[in-house]
């Protein structure tokens, strides 16, 4: 069923939310289209305020997978941020998510220098394009 999200914290424009049932936190979308490396840098050294000031989480890019490469290629889909966020609600909480495809730290498995990416609009789950360029939105993720 649909997870339960409390908003953590409110900073200038920025909202920190949480998914009660699986404990992930999630950030605001950052007003940035980086490339897929620097949305990774980000999420990991983004300055404190975009995460809140909650220095205790480990902040990082979420991970997502195609709901058909379930089990496959080593990719459970226990350790897909994505599919646990979409299977409790996130896109009916995190504001400005509509019409924008977001970075995933999950790299296409026969070709690493392209990465998935999934929609603000539906819980699809696409290859994206160039790590190095594309310049997709960012939400970042932690624990």
């Amino acid at each position: 069923g649909r997870g339960a999200f409390k908003l953590v914290k409110r900073i200038k424009n920025s909202e920190i939310w949480q998914d009660t049932h699986s404990g992930i936190f999630i950030s605001a979308v950052l007003n940035v289209l980086p490339s897929q490396y620097e949305a990774t840098k980000l999420c990991t050294d983004s300055p404190l305020e975009a995460r809140g000031y909650l220095t205790e989480i480990s902040w990082r890019l979420p991970s997502g997978y195609p709901k058909e490469l379930n089990g496959q290629y080593g990719f459970p889909m226990e350790d897909s941020d994505h599919f646990m966020l979409e299977a409790n609600g996130f896109r009916e909480v995190v504001p400005n998510i509509k019409d924008k495809l977001f970075w995933t730290s999950s790299p296409f498995p026969f070709e690493t220098g392209v990465s998935y990416v999934f929609s603000g609009n539906d819980d699809a789950v696409n290859l994206g394009h160039n790590r190095i360029q594309g310049y997709f939105s960012v939400i970042c993720v932690g624990r």
